[in-house]
């Protein structure tokens, strides 16, 4: 249901930006704004901030059945990319870390949340203006899952054991044991950029002020793993959710 809304909400985008585009196109004198020529190549780079949603239900109740404190579900993002612009084609790359806030417990038990993703995005813009550029857009990539989990009165780094479960290492947890997971990260969304470009020395490039949003799926996951070893009969968590980011960079055209 929600890839159908989704789904749903970039297609009204996409024909209402199209309309849009195609009724400025049609109303705009024949020169206004030619000295950007919104038709040439474009590219941009940017670093973003923004918050997104993990799905962590069976994690959560997993780390609260055994005296550890559950992580939100809420996450700052931090990253950047960039993409370039072919006419109407958008093809592009980003990454960015995502952070938890770190819960404890009143028996001294800490359970600290990160993860990471980075992938390729291809997009269409539906509108093309010298100033705004709007776009649908997806991407696909990898992404990795970090859980650490702290006792204060533990010692070592897990529990003394080879490929052990995941239950053996909430049981005996040490001072801090570190779980990680890899896998496949896709995504879908929509994009909106405004440029505030000023031809000076030869090009025609600006401040870019720009907003995402969408949903992040993570479709495929590896299992968890302690430092090098294999741990078995983890919980499922996934880096999946709702996202929004807000970006901050420059972009622009060379001049012929």
């Amino acid at each position: 249901m929600r890839f159908r809304g989704v789904y749903a909400l970039l297609t009204l985008a996409t024909f209402v930006g199209s309309v849009a585009d195609a009724q400025y196109r049609a109303t705009r004198p024949r020169n206004h704004y030619s000295e950007y020529d919104d038709d040439r190549p474009f590219g941009a780079g940017f670093f973003e901030i923004g918050g997104m949603r993990g799905k962590f239900d069976d994690l959560s109740d997993v780390l609260r059945g055994s005296g550890f404190a559950t992580p939100h579900t809420n996450a700052l993002t931090l990253g950047g990319g960039g993409y370039g612009l072919y006419h109407r084609v958008l093809v592009g790359a980003e990454g960015h870390a995502a952070l938890w806030q770190s819960q404890s417990t009143t028996g001294g038990r800490e359970t600290g949340l990160a993860g990471g993703y980075g992938m390729l995005d291809v997009g269409y813009a539906v509108i093309r203006t010298s100033h705004w550029i709007v776009y649908p857009m997806g991407g696909v990539g990898g992404g990795a899952m970090q859980v650490d989990l702290r006792d204060r009165t533990g010692v070592g780094i897990g529990p003394d054991i080879n490929d052990p479960t995941f239950d053996e290492v909430l049981g005996d947890p040490g001072h801090r044991s570190r779980l990680n997971r890899v896998g496949v990260v896709t995504s879908v969304g929509m994009g909106i950029d405004f440029v505030a470009r000023s031809p000076r020395n030869g090009s025609t490039g600006g401040f870019l002020i720009g907003v995402r949003a969408g949903y992040l799926f993570n479709p495929a996951v590896g299992t968890w793993r302690l430092y090098d070893q294999e741990v078995t009969g983890g919980p499922e968590a996934k880096l999946a959710g709702p996202f929004v980011k807000v970006s901050f960079g420059g972009g622009g055209t060379k001049n012929r």
